[in-house]
């Protein structure tokens, strides 16, 4: 869609798409609760920004265009959220894409609604000649709009389910319900390897230790065969460090298995005795 008569300006063109793109990095970030960082959003969005310039490229095939616009797509999930494995990426990739899909049929409303003179939004690369205050607001007004939406759908479909597992640490081993939670994305800093957090019964089971006895260990310089790791995590209501190990595996009964797996014990009990230990939703 674009203005009959439209002088595009390269500056205002870069801007706007910069501005837009961090904004869609963002809502993505938010919606998968995959960090990506201030740093990584703008990196992304950066990329976004030179990708409008194709505009002033004349592609006249549309399969070579919507290939462009995958390739613009996924370079910019990469370079913004550094995702660990192909599965991360596709399904960030794939929530990226559907953000995007949300922004056009937005701007696709405000073009056929409001009927600005002075608008183009073509082939993923919007271009807009109006006051800044109004585009922060359609923005603004854009992520609200996404957001709802991601909210009503999620409501509609199972958030969470529990599985049987089992985790493996050198001659030990746990047989658990775990809980599969698509809220829980703890992953340790270092590796990226996702953590699994237990309760303090099962923590011990596994490990032979619960956390405070390993942390005494540690700081006392007596012997145990297990490397401790410090996981930071951030709640609503608090923030804290949790002690985590590297178990050797996770596997679940439907033969689903991750080999690079922390294991942390929870500083505080669990809501509900259904389960004893919660895992991240995409580690399989």
């Amino acid at each position: 869609m674009r203005g009959d008569t439209l002088t595009v300006y390269v500056d205002v063109l870069l801007v706007i798409n910069i501005y837009v793109n961090f904004f869609l990095l963002l809502c993505t970030e938010r919606l998968s609760n995959v960090r990506a960082g201030r740093l990584g959003i703008l990196s992304g969005a950066f990329v976004g920004g030179l990708y409008s310039l194709s505009v002033f490229l004349d592609i006249s095939s549309k399969l070579l265009s919507l290939a462009l616009n995958l390739a613009a797509l996924s370079l910019m999930v990469l370079v913004s959220f550094k995702p660990k494995s192909v599965k991360v990426f596709l399904k960030l990739g794939a929530l990226f894409l559907l953000v995007n899909i949300a922004f056009a049929g937005i701007m696709l409303a405000v073009w056929l609604f409001a009927a600005p003179q002075k608008m183009m939004y073509e082939a993923s690369v919007l271009y807009f000649d109006i006051d800044v205050k109004l585009l922060v607001l359609l923005t603004a007004a854009s992520y609200l709009v996404i957001r709802l939406g991601y909210t009503l759908l999620r409501r509609r479909a199972p958030d969470k389910k529990t599985v049987n597992a089992v985790l493996s640490l050198n001659n030990r081993s746990l047989s658990a319900t775990a809980l599969i939670d698509t809220g829980h994305s703890l992953r340790d800093g270092f590796s990226g390897s996702p953590v699994a957090v237990a309760d303090k019964k099962a923590f011990k089971s596994l490990t032979g230790y619960d956390a405070d006895e390993l942390l005494k260990l540690s700081r006392e310089g007596g012997e145990t065969p297990l490397k401790i790791r410090l996981i930071p995590v951030n709640t609503v209501s608090s923030s804290g460090v949790l002690t985590a190990v590297r178990a050797d595996y996770i596997i679940t009964d439907a033969g689903e298995r991750c080999d690079k797996i922390l294991v942390a014990q929870s500083n505080t009990p669990f809501a509900t005795d259904e389960y004893s230990l919660i895992i991240n939703s995409d580690i399989f």
